[in-house]
């Protein structure tokens, strides 16, 4: 019969070598703002103290960086066909600052009108013969974080090229 290990249970990473193994095991999978290490940490410890003093290491190292969490945290979403209000709603959910969300959307070489207008037509199919299908684009591009502006260019561009098709 194989030796039972004894392992800690989740709540006693009480020591500041367990607590940052935890912390860089976790980076080790994928960039985390502070915010989110601290909510994934916190109920593992009854040291709030240690656990800051843990993350302030990893920054001082450049493990964990906010600044390169919301970059890349911001261009997958891009690439996802978000708009900037839902990027901006979901950073400040992921606990980073206003000004470097802020900083972060000025940063990225994204047009945003064109973004949105390639969201409409992977969406125009699937509302093809729809008649109400500008509503629903309209929301639909809404729900991704467009602005009205953005989603209104967008709808007539879609319209312009469905109407030169026929």
């Amino acid at each position: 019969m194989p030796a039972l290990t004894m392992q800690k249970p989740n709540s006693e990473l009480d020591d500041l070598t367990s607590l940052k193994s935890a912390a860089v095991e976790l980076l080790a999978r994928r960039d985390y703002s502070r915010h989110e290490l601290t909510r994934k940490l916190s109920p593992r410890t009854t040291q709030p103290q240690l656990l800051q003093q843990v993350l302030d290491e990893l920054v001082e190292k450049g493990w964990q960086s906010d600044q390169r969490f919301a970059q890349l945290y911001a261009r997958s979403r891009c690439q996802r066909g978000h708009g900037p209000m839902r990027i901006r709603q979901d950073m400040r959910q992921k606990g980073l600052a206003d000004t470097l969300i802020s900083q972060t959307l000025e940063s990225l070489d994204i047009d945003w009108f064109e973004l949105a207008h390639e969201a409409a037509q992977k969406k125009i199919n699937s509302l093809a013969n729809d008649p109400k299908w500008r509503e629903k684009l309209y929301r639909f591009l809404g729900y991704r974080g467009f602005l009205s502006e953005q989603i209104q260019v967008a709808i007539e561009q879609v319209q312009q090229q469905s109407e030169r098709s026929y």
